[in-house]
């Protein structure tokens, strides 16, 4: 499963010391994207992480009638397939600067949900399922970014035995 996450911190300065949780690619820094820009005063600074997730997730069904519920639960192991970090000045100049630095190449999320299904026949049902998952490991050396995300999974499942 791939997730892809967009993180944006809007109307940085650009004139200033590089940002701690940035690894810059080679000559760049917030002093070249000052020169580059034309003396751009501020930024936006947009990072683009991709997860290939492998999920480990128990269901309980509660009601298994023609509509039935079930109760998710679990876990993902996340490990990082893309990590850039790209900036927008104030005045139009953009340009992919690095990675996020302190980004873990693998965490571990916790999930829970609820699924709703309308069965068709004996074999086949409509899924919904909405899901929270909360990110426990995915930032090294900060307490103060807690990811989390909602997605809400569809689609049809086919029993092959009775």
């Amino acid at each position: 499963e791939m997730t892809n996450f967009k993180l944006a911190t809007s109307n940085a300065e650009v004139n200033t010391t590089d940002y701690s949780f940035i690894d810059y690619n080679k000559n760049t820094s917030n002093q070249t994207i000052f020169t580059d820009s034309n003396n751009a005063e501020r930024m936006d600074i947009k990072q683009n992480l991709s997860y290939t997730r492998i999920p480990l997730e128990l269901r309980y069904t509660f009601i298994p009638n023609k509509i039935g519920i079930t109760g998710i639960g679990g876990f993902s192991y996340m490990f990082v397939s893309k990590n850039e970090v790209s900036i927008e000045t104030n005045n139009g100049f953009n340009q992919q600067i690095g990675k996020t630095g302190n980004l873990s190449k693998m965490g571990l999320s916790a999930n829970i949900g609820i699924g709703i299904d309308y069965k068709l026949n004996n074999r086949l049902k409509i899924i919904i399922e909405p899901i929270f998952d909360y990110q426990l490991k995915t930032f090294e050396n900060s307490s103060s970014i807690k990811p989390y995300s909602f997605t809400i999974r569809t689609g049809l499942r086919y029993k092959f035995n009775k």
